[in-house]
């Protein structure tokens, strides 16, 4: 039952950071956090500076993407026949690139609790899953 519920949990965190790569990947224009960091407003920032950052977002986004796709990949396949190390695996990956996105987003005043809601995810998916001498029982 455990197992499910943590299988479940990491399902829901990897495709939560598909969604917020998609997020970034798709957005519109240059988010106004970043307008008051730079001291401008809309009409005052340069057309490249709008084109540098926006690609840095979608860049961003990209890899988020990737990122979710893989944890995915690794959920439904070494993860649920139990291998370990697919698990560690998920908490770098997961927690080492979302806790750097809340880190930056945190700095530039973005609201950057939900990719640490996609890591306290992921923990509590991982531990709900069976230490390998359980999983014999």
């Amino acid at each position: 039952m455990k197992r499910n519920v943590g299988l479940r949990i990491l399902n829901c965190a990897a495709v939560l950071v598909m969604l917020g790569g998609c997020y970034d990947m798709l957005m519109p224009a240059v988010p106004s956090n970043l307008l008051s960091y730079l001291e401008v407003t809309k009409a005052e920032m340069s057309p490249h500076l709008s084109s540098l950052l926006l690609g840095f977002l979608r860049a961003l986004g990209g890899c988020l993407l990737a990122i979710g796709i893989t944890a995915l990949l690794i959920i439904n396949g070494p993860v649920r026949r139990g291998e370990r190390w697919a698990a560690w695996t998920l908490l770098i990956l997961i927690g080492l690139s979302e806790g750097i996105n809340a880190s930056q987003m945190w700095r530039f005043g973005s609201p950057y609790y939900a990719p640490l809601a996609f890591v306290a995810l992921t923990v509590v998916g991982v531990m709900l899953l069976p230490r390998p001498s359980e999983a014999k029982l």
